[in-house]
């Protein structure tokens, strides 16, 4: 599984560099697979192992090879890779096409919305959820009913909205005493019933336009599940990338696709980022971690004061209690660059205004314009963003990642 270094004569030097994976990236690849001999199948113990590791530890890579070594020892099985967001999907499809030489029948690719909409019951029938800028007027509407003259905006409702959709289903006595750490902001019991009778009167509004939002989605699934309604499919080995961004619903919704006999859990996160970086733990997942998880520090991406700066500004914003689980990178043997620089603004607008000068400003200098990458946390910031830059530099100077289609080459 590694690539050896090229023959020399008397093999007596140094070339333990070359090879493809690190020895805790090896180490990690290849640990607890329980493979009898034969290729009986897996044992009927749940296993489960957590890959946790600094941005650019090769984490993805292990997930790869991990399938991949999988899939030539069992190659009948059935094999689910889950992911958050679908160029990662599509990527993740395109290199596992290029390891194999192409895409097998019996490993699937989907990110874990893609998979409710897939398998989604008969009863009720499939609507299409509120696009963003509907949904955000929803919630202006029932904030301004509610909640109007509270301490709690409008954007802090909404992202209770998705909290309390994200966790498995909980009443209004639940809600009172559930373990909010990690959300940002405190609520007394006072505002607590408040906000929970809202987002009853919020759900209440999308039933009766007869739509829901992207939060119900994974809800009106397992509800199906668990009334018997519906039977999920069964996968002999899960996969999932970007594992910081799984919901505890989502989590648990998994662990039922898993074949009660030869069920395989393999999960890759960086515990900074997502559920994990909010305070969740993966016991309150629903994984019990102990003794599974491997860490990798050293990052083969970034640069030292990349990580630094990384790791300086994630202790800013933690409370005291979470700060010894941070997962502290290794700086040794890590590329020097400059520090990257926080550059403050007034406004929204200000911020679009500033990154399209910028990028207008790079494309003067000569850089090719594929060589620029823009991220942005709201997906309405990317539509604005990408329409200044194109008003500056001409239509599909830019381009949103969701509107590329990457294509699988076969080997």
């Amino acid at each position: 599984m590694t690539m050896r270094p090229p023959p020399v004569e008397r093999r007596i030097e140094a070339g333990l560099t070359d090879y493809l994976l690190d020895y805790n990236q090896e180490w990690a690849m290849k640990a607890d697979l329980d493979l009898p001999e034969g290729g009986q199948a897996l044992t009927d113990d749940f296993r489960r192992n957590i890959i946790n590791g600094v941005a650019g530890s090769g984490k993805t890579l292990i997930l790869l090879y991990r399938l991949r070594l999988l899939y030539r020892l069992y190659p009948n099985k059935r094999f689910l890779v889950l992911t958050h967001h679908r160029p990662l999907r599509r990527d993740l499809e395109s290199r596992f096409a290029r390891l194999e030489g192409r895409l097998p029948e019996n490993v699937k690719w989907r990110t874990f919305n893609e998979l409710c909409c897939h398998h989604w019951p008969q009863e009720p029938a499939w609507v299409d959820p509120l696009k963003l800028g509907a949904r955000q007027r929803l919630v202006d509407e029932i904030w301004n009913l509610h909640l109007k003259d509270t301490s709690i905006s409008a954007r802090m409702f909404a992202s209770e909205i998705d909290w309390l959709k994200d966790q498995l289903p909980m009443n209004r006595e639940a809600y009172l005493t559930a373990d909010r750490r990690g959300r940002g902001f405190g609520l007394t019991t006072e505002l607590r019933a408040q906000v929970y009778e809202a987002v009853l009167a919020y759900q209440k509004a999308l039933e009766t336009r007869h739509t829901l939002d992207w939060g119900d989605v994974p809800r009106r699934l397992w509800q199906s599940a668990e009334s018997g309604r519906m039977k999920l499919p069964q996968y002999d080995v899960i996969l999932i990338d970007e594992a910081r961004f799984f919901a505890p619903l989502w989590v648990r919704m998994i662990q039922k696709l898993l074949n009660p006999t030869t069920r395989h859990l393999f999960i890759v996160a960086d515990p900074t980022q997502g559920f994990l970086g909010r305070g969740a733990s993966w016991k309150s997942l629903g994984l019990e971690a102990r003794g599974r998880t491997h860490q990798l520090r050293r990052s083969y991406c970034a640069t030292r004061e990349t990580m630094q700066f990384a790791t300086l500004l994630y202790r800013l914003r933690l409370t005291d209690e979470k700060d010894a689980d941070i997962l502290t990178p290794d700086l040794l043997n890590m590329p020097t660059s400059v520090f990257p620089e926080i550059i403050p603004l007034t406004s929204p607008q200000d911020e679009i205004t500033r990154l399209a000068n910028e990028v207008a400003g790079f494309v003067k200098q000569g850089y090719p314009k594929k060589h620029l990458l823009l991220l942005h946390s709201d997906g309405n910031g990317v539509k604005s963003l990408v329409q200044a830059i194109n008003d500056r530099l001409g239509k599909d100077a830019a381009r949103d990642t969701k509107t590329i289609i990457l294509v699988i080459m076969s080997a």
